[in-house]
């Protein structure tokens, strides 16, 4: 029970980070555009991953909640995580370091090692997520509210 218990905090967590990325990317499309033209998405790409990968982010953030998509959003997340975790190592390794704007305006600072950490470790998140929701799909079982209303 403990470890459903750490997959639904896990779910949470990661919900949490994908929902206030999807937010600020959206609330600050022109920080977006321009983050991503740092990280070397092509310019005439750029509009259409502006509006593709918030949108994704979205996605992925509400099917951590629920619980018949926790497992393929855990699995999608885990992807993005390891797209986005491989661009910044690339960046890194050519000495490389524009601004993270990873959740908009509240994370501006440039990438370095501190942000491989952080992705390793929603990447491990993500991973403890995709497991618990295969091992237990049904969890967090339905709140019983009703009953306890008919019991009145």
């Amino acid at each position: 029970m403990l470890i459903e218990y750490g997959a639904w905090g896990s779910r949470l967590v990661l919900a949490g980070a994908f929902g206030l990325s999807t937010w600020t990317k959206l609330a600050d499309v022109p920080t977006t555009r321009k983050a991503l033209l740092d990280f070397g998405i092509g310019i005439r790409w750029v509009p259409a991953v502006a509006i593709g990968l918030p949108a994704a982010e979205g996605l992925v953030a509400a099917g951590l909640l629920l619980p018949w998509t926790a497992a393929v959003a855990g699995a999608a997340s885990a992807l993005l995580l390891a797209a986005f975790t491989a661009v910044i190592a690339r960046l890194l390794l050519r000495g490389e370091h524009p601004s993270c704007s990873c959740f908009g305006a509240a994370s501006s600072a440039p990438i370095g090692p501190a942000t491989l950490v952080r992705n390793g470790l929603l990447l491990a998140l993500a991973g403890l997520v995709t497991v618990g929701a295969l091992r237990s799909p049904g969890f967090p079982p339905a709140c019983p509210s009703r009953s306890a209303w008919d019991s009145r």
